[in-house]
């Protein structure tokens, strides 16, 4: 069963989380929350994200990943790029930059959503689960110089 935290011990231990991960050197710290549509109960929906985001942008928040619920009960059957609607939306109404998410594997589709201002970065996990040089093999797709960008042990194969 599930662990249910008060939203106090939540904040403390995000900030706790972000203590250590300064400590450590990096620079960013990536936050979730739950974001969902009408077909599951709980988490945000997203006319709550465009009021919130504005809110994120005035406490400090340099980006908001624009990530919503592919799966559970009800979830609706995702397409290339599903998401990139809700991205532009949170991107202009707030005001603040936004990572697209929601299958953008397809390098044209990827630099589609950044060149259309859908969004200013992408996440492409899935695919760079499948493919861990899909950056490099994206990048050649599109017509761009990676011979001198790929691992040396590696450059033949780009």
């Amino acid at each position: 069963m599930p662990r249910c935290y008060a939203p106090a011990a939540v904040v403390a231990a995000f900030a706790h989380a972000a203590g250590l991960a300064a400590k450590a050197g990096f620079d960013v710290v990536e936050l979730h929350g739950v974001c969902t549509d009408e077909y599951l109960d709980t988490g945000y929906h997203l006319e709550e994200i465009l009021e919130l985001a504005p809110i994120l942008y005035q406490a400090g928040a340099d980006l908001i990943d624009c990530t919503g619920a592919g799966a559970g009960p009800g979830a609706p059957e995702p397409w290339p790029g599903w998401q990139l609607p809700a991205s532009r939306q949170v991107k202009e109404r707030a005001g603040g930059p936004v990572m697209a998410t929601g299958g953008l594997g397809v390098p044209e589709l990827a630099d589609f959503a950044v060149r259309s201002q859908h969004a200013d970065l992408v996440a492409v996990g899935r695919a760079m689960l499948r493919h861990p040089y899909w950056a490099l093999a994206a990048a050649r797709r599109l017509g761009l110089e990676v011979d001198k960008l790929a691992p040396q042990p590696y450059a033949r194969v780009f």
